[in-house]
């Protein structure tokens, strides 16, 4: 017994952690395949989420049954099992694509949608020395690694060559895949009508409140009080992987990943301390 308790103290001492919505400040939460702030087996969460509730938070839940957290929901949208990331990508397309409504800041300064990427090989461009991938600094109107403190602006659109290469921002390729879903082509094999699923797109956008800030404790941060929400069950289908990454980026192209209001990154182990 001892051994197993001490294999589990190493296993999870360094970095056990899960992906929730910021309840103290979410305003619009969307959940797929999981009860787990609902009834589920994290009671702090599902403590915390009907606080988010009461306090006015929409709740809107995609899931095949009307389960613990679809019963407690805004909206209970039934979907063909599995398809969790056709409906993602959809909505992806209509916020982008056709509202263009999403956080260009956060895009260039904080993910890799600006690195530049080889059309030919459709791998990153990268310096020949470093390794590293370059994307385009569009005040110089040239290429640089993208960890280069002095870049201002960074392109998301645009074609270039850089050492006789032609490449594109890998935004652009993310703009054009995002368009081969529309919530049209995907009604039939997720059985959630088209207009239903362009609504909750621009619901969510919308209430993104992108350019907006909150002060919390004397400091100014973005306010993106939005959130996808999910555990196991969305994932574990084939193409899992793809499906929680069409997930995350909802949140992503949003701007809401470890802001205020959106997703943040929360330790699920106490230490003793219940204020944390």
């Amino acid at each position: 017994i001892y051994n197993h308790i001490q294999h589990y103290l190493n296993s999870t001492q360094y970095g056990a952690f899960c992906i929730f919505p910021d309840f103290d400040y979410c305003e619009y939460m969307i959940v797929f395949g999981t009860n787990a702030a609902n009834g589920g087996f994290q009671q702090w969460a599902t403590h915390n989420c009907a606080q988010a509730r009461r306090r006015g938070m929409k709740m809107v839940v995609f899931d095949p049954m009307c389960n613990s957290a679809a019963a407690k929901a805004d909206e209970w949208i039934p979907i063909i099992p599995g398809t969790d990331g056709l409906i993602c990508l959809a909505m992806l397309n209509v916020i982008v694509n056709e509202l263009g409504i999403y956080d260009r800041e956060h895009l260039k300064k904080r993910t890799n949608a600006s690195y530049l990427i080889n059309m030919e090989t459709g791998k990153y461009v990268r310096n020949a020395e470093t390794g590293k991938p370059y994307v385009w600094d569009m005040k110089e109107n040239r290429p640089r690694p993208y960890d280069d403190k002095e870049i201002e602006d960074y392109a998301l659109e645009g074609e270039f060559v850089v050492d006789g290469i032609r490449c594109v921002p890998s935004w652009v390729l993310m703009e054009e895949r995002f368009a081969e879903y529309t919530p049209e082509n995907v009604a039939e094999r997720t059985a959630v009508p088209a207009e239903t699923t362009r609504r909750i797109a621009a619901e969510f956008a919308k209430a993104a409140r992108i350019g907006e800030t909150i002060m919390i404790d004397g400091k100014e941060l973005p306010f993106r009080p939005v959130s996808t929400y999910n555990i196991r069950s969305a994932g574990t289908h084939k193409n899992g992987f793809h499906t929680i990454y069409a997930m995350d980026l909802l949140n992503q192209i949003m701007g809401a990943a470890n802001v205020p209001g959106g997703v943040v990154s929360a330790s699920v182990e106490c230490w003793g301390h219940p204020e944390t």
